[in-house]
């Protein structure tokens, strides 16, 4: 048997950092980057091995990478919540790009294969649903920090893949920041009103379908763009409609606005849904309905949830 293949994880913590550690599959060893995050509350360390380090330091970046010598590194890594990256030019460009510069550049001191996670906010929602070749063209400065590290990487000299990731909903570390259906299940559960908007698009995505993907990808040691997404393209009004009725809760506290209801400071394209059929044919990944991700997610509940509906 040959020995197994080490995988470096940037942002381990997050929401898709947590799935691929969790559904890892057989072969590989995981050390799992992390950054910002108290130490005592780090998930079950049986499957990965924890590393601190801040990508925008080269200096830390190196050190890892001598220390690891990764075959494949996954970069998840990010500044993610748009409006905070419009507010914060600086430190979006230093987090997304800079940070993901030193990344490459490691990559390739070390000839590991970099599977880089982009995103949706790369196009202006004029002309979906999106494929691998369509034009990116994005509305708002975190979409431009992805856009620009998409272009990094293919001019960086490494083997690469884009996984561009559209809205992914699931069970998020109680320190890591909420997603869509998080954050209804808490408002909901709270009997709280929540005002949602019913003109925003695109096929959400269930993040252990995220990660089966991304593994698929590697396994079969595939190259280049792939777009990853659920099977419905739906409002995010219709999706939380459905998180109330999988998980039991009042759809009357749910009142559907139009965008420009909320003052926003970061523009949003109206519909960034994808086309998936390479995802489905080259990765051989069936991507879920919300539906399956939801009753998924309702089926195994993390001991961590507090808002108390399980």
């Amino acid at each position: 048997m040959g020995k197994n293949r080490k995988i470096l994880i940037t942002g381990s913590t997050g929401l898709l950092g947590l799935a691929l550690i969790k559904n890892k599959p057989a072969g590989f060893d995981i050390y799992a980057g992390y950054y910002n995050f108290p130490k005592e509350h780090l998930p079950d360390a049986d499957v990965a091995e924890y590393i601190l380090f801040d990508i925008r330091s080269r200096e830390e970046v190196l050190n890892v990478f001598n220390k690891v010598c990764p075959d494949i590194v996954i970069h998840t890594a990010s500044l993610g919540n748009v409006d905070y990256c419009e507010r914060n030019k600086e430190e979006a460009w230093r987090t997304n790009v800079e940070g993901s510069r030193n990344v490459i550049a490691a990559c390739r001191n070390k000839s590991a294969k970099l599977v880089f996670t982009s995103s949706n906010a790369v196009f202006d929602g004029e002309n979906a649903p999106y494929k691998e070749t369509d034009k990116p063209n994005p509305i708002d400065y975190y979409g431009n920090t992805k856009l620009q590290t998409e272009l990094d990487i293919a001019e960086g000299g490494i083997r690469y893949g884009i996984m561009r990731l559209i809205t992914m909903y699931g069970w998020h570390h109680p320190l890591e920041r909420q997603n869509p259906v998080t954050w209804v299940l808490e408002k909901l559960t709270k009997k709280t009103k929540i005002n949602i908007v019913d003109d925003i698009y695109n096929n959400h995505l269930f993040v252990d379908n995220a990660a089966d993907a991304t593994w698929s990808f590697i396994k079969n040691d595939k190259e280049g763009v792939y777009h990853i997404a659920g099977s419905q393209i739906v409002s995010r009004y219709e999706l939380t409609c459905r998180v109330a009725d999988v998980f039991g809760l009042d759809k009357n506290l749910i009142n559907p606005v139009n965008s420009s209801f909320f003052p926003s400071i970061a523009p949003r394209p109206k519909n960034t849904s994808y086309d998936i059929n390479k995802m489905q044919d080259e990765l051989s990944v069936q991507a879920l309905d919300i539906q399956k991700g939801l009753a998924l997610m309702k089926n195994s509940p993390p001991k961590e949830w507090k808002y108390g509906w399980c």
